[in-house]
């Protein structure tokens, strides 16, 4: 039974998992152009229907038979057609995005560029092969959905979130740059408050402060997220990349066992080991936390402009 039920809603599995990572990703392309969102909205009426014949049993076997493959068929081509539209916004945006213009980050590029490029290549096979064979059976669609979504899920959906986690970090520099304008302004302004003597509240100077140090935060996780990049996300490798790398994974792991001991006091950590995916959520994990700390540092200049306004107007 628990068969069954996979291999039913295996569609259904793709199809969320597409809109999903569409969504999170916020594809220009795909949202921008209509017949993705035509595929979309068509694919989650598909699945609803397919759903709906297989469980009603006044339908003569011959026709349901049909209709199911009818209707497999179109839900995979309209998967494949929208992950690869959100793979492809992925690979222009990697393509144009403005990295620091050295060797290190053109070897990033590059090397996330060539996987995407296969992934690409995966899906357009999968697309032919799908219209290729016209006389697959509903047995033979289900096995295809099944390696389609396992090559989805296993790996292009995995090479995807590691180009993302670039983008977002190369973002961060600009961001961060803006950052420090407004904390150097705002601190010309506290320090107007405090030589002139306009209040004896250090809170002003605490909130400043609260800032400042949510900032540094911003550009040490920054210098983390980078310099994992750097040494992970390529094909040239060197004595030093190796150094780092066995000295990261050291400090996941020890994070990965301290967060299994605080869970799971008496379990045996001997043989746990640091995975691809979690040097991933390191990297991910590291960019999102930097971005916290500068949302964290802008909140604080809202809390503070109020006051500064009514002390120096």
């Amino acid at each position: 039974m628990k068969i069954f039920y996979k291999t039913k809603h295996v569609l259904v599995v793709l199809f969320v998992t597409v809109l999903i990572l569409t969504t999170l990703a916020g594809t220009k392309s795909a949202f921008a152009d209509d017949s993705i969102n035509a595929k979309l909205s068509q694919t989650k009426d598909d699945v609803a229907k397919l759903l709906k014949i297989q469980d009603d049993m006044t339908i003569p076997t011959g026709p349901k038979q049909k209709m199911e493959i009818d209707l497999r068929r179109e839900i995979i081509s309209n998967v494949i057609d929208v992950a690869q539209s959100q793979l492809s916004d992925v690979q222009n945006q990697l393509s144009s995005s403005t990295l620091p213009k050295n060797d290190e980050w053109n070897n990033v590029r590059n090397y996330l560029l060539n996987i995407l490029n296969q992934d690409s290549s995966y899906y357009d096979n999968t697309q032919s092969s799908l219209q290729d064979n016209q006389d697959m059976t509903a047995a033979d669609l289900k096995s295809f959905a099944r390696a389609l979504e396992a090559m989805k899920s296993n790996n292009i959906d995995k090479d995807v979130a590691r180009a993302n986690n670039v983008l977002a970090a190369v973002n961060i520099n600009s961001v961060l740059s803006v950052a420090d304008d407004r904390l150097s302004k705002v601190g010309i302004d506290v320090n107007r408050i405090y030589s002139n003597k306009l209040t004896q509240n250090q809170a002003l100077r605490n909130l400043y402060n609260q800032a400042a140090e949510n900032l540094k935060n911003a550009h040490a996780l920054n210098d983390d997220s980078s310099q994992a990049i750097l040494n992970l996300y390529t094909s040239t490798t060197t004595t030093s990349t190796d150094e780092f790398v066995a000295t990261l994974k050291e400090k996941i792991l020890s994070q990965k066992i301290s967060s299994i001991e605080a869970q799971y006091p008496l379990t045996d950590t001997s043989t746990i080991r640091v995975t691809q995916d979690d040097i991933d959520s390191y990297i991910a994990n590291t960019v999102s936390e930097a971005y916290n700390n500068i949302k964290n540092a802008y909140d604080t200049f809202i809390n503070m402009s109020v006051n500064v306004k009514k002390y120096l107007q």
